[in-house]
């Protein structure tokens, strides 16, 4: 059991190190990671909109008439879906348990970090004095307790079905 866990730990380390390093200074090419970032900026731009919110997005800031989010790397979530990636890349499971996994818990992360950019530009909009400490503290929390959160479920999915079989 103990080897398992090391194996775990090591692995999913390994992992998290290479793809920071991979889009950081390595192969995996900054304007991939611009055009993710791209993603997220529209996503959550078209959440605004849902939200009858009067902005504009031009790159990968969304302004209003009083306030103005530039989504950068760090903004857009990639740290932690290659935190969840990495768990689920090194647990020890099947690759369809994986992929099904993996499908499930990006989508589930992106949605929420767009979320969260869509609350946060509200929280600045209209109670900008509370803006700073929901953006560094809370919201940062909760988006990587809801990945944690997903990760343990699939995990506790993947282990019913093996105690099942």
């Amino acid at each position: 059991m103990y080897r398992e866990i090391g194996r775990f730990v090591a692995l999913s380390s390994a992992l998290v190190v290479a793809f920071v390093l991979a889009t950081t200074y390595g192969p995996l090419p900054r304007t991939l990671v611009e055009s993710y970032t791209q993603i997220v900026a529209h996503a959550a731009h078209a959440g605004l909109k849902l939200a009858d919110s009067h902005t504009t997005l031009a790159g990968t800031t969304i302004y209003s008439g009083t306030m103005a989010v530039d989504i950068v790397r760090s903004c857009s979530g990639l740290e932690l879906i290659a935190l969840y990636v990495a768990g689920v890349v090194a647990y020890p499971a099947t690759w369809r348990q994986r992929l099904l996994g993996l499908a499930g818990g990006v989508c589930l992360i992106f949605i929420a970090n767009v979320a969260r950019i869509v609350v946060l530009f509200l929280i600045g909009t209209h109670f900008r004095s509370e803006f700073d400490e929901v953006h560094y503290v809370h919201a940062q929390a909760l988006l990587l307790t809801l990945t944690a959160i997903a990760f343990f479920v699939w995990v506790q999915g993947v282990r019913k079905y093996e105690a099942s079989r």
